[in-house]
């Protein structure tokens, strides 16, 4: 067990996030851009939003590691539908990422973002902490809403660009 929890330090010591490249990003393309990659699983994705952009400032590639890694979690948790709602909130975005899987167990959900904790067998205990560390960095949260067995909800908000937009003449 040292062993293992040895290798696995050293592994999640090189997987450490590389340096962000901040850039502005229009969230709600990279999400569907993301759902479209599921396309051919046998589990159910739907994204509801009644906005046409999400924009953030954002590491493009992070923001898609991390909506990979949560419908991938869902679909290794036996969930055959997944929900993304993404809505403007003022100056922020919120995503709630609902999945009908089994749950994460009342006794383990503490440890979820703790590098190095995984349910699974194959797991790495990686992604979500990385998750949240990237969404902490860019001034937004990452938080387990609710998990039963018979789903679990994930809420990520996200600060909105902060975009001047000319007052309408009146």
């Amino acid at each position: 067990i040292d062993n293992l929890n040895q290798i696995a330090s050293e592994f999640s010591r090189f997987a450490k996030m590389p340096s962000l490249k901040i850039e502005t990003v229009d969230m709600l393309a990279v999400i569907y851009d993301t759902v479209n990659m599921f396309i051919h699983e046998k589990t159910s994705i739907k994204v509801f939003t009644e906005i046409d952009k999400a924009v953030v400032d954002a590491d493009l590639s992070q923001l898609r590691r991390m909506f990979i890694n949560l419908i991938r979690n869902a679909m290794q948790a036996e969930a055959t539908s997944i929900t993304i709602d993404v809505k403007s909130d003022h100056d922020k975005f919120k995503v709630n990422i609902s999945d009908n899987g089994k749950g994460i167990l009342d006794s383990e959900k503490d440890q979820i973002f703790d590098e190095n904790f995984t349910t699974k067998k194959q797991g790495m205990g990686l992604g979500l902490s990385l998750a949240k560390r990237f969404i902490t960095s860019i001034g937004g949260e990452i938080k387990l809403n609710s998990s039963s067995p018979t789903g679990t909800v994930f809420e990520i908000i996200f600060p909105a660009k902060n975009i001047n937009v000319a007052p309408k003449n009146e």
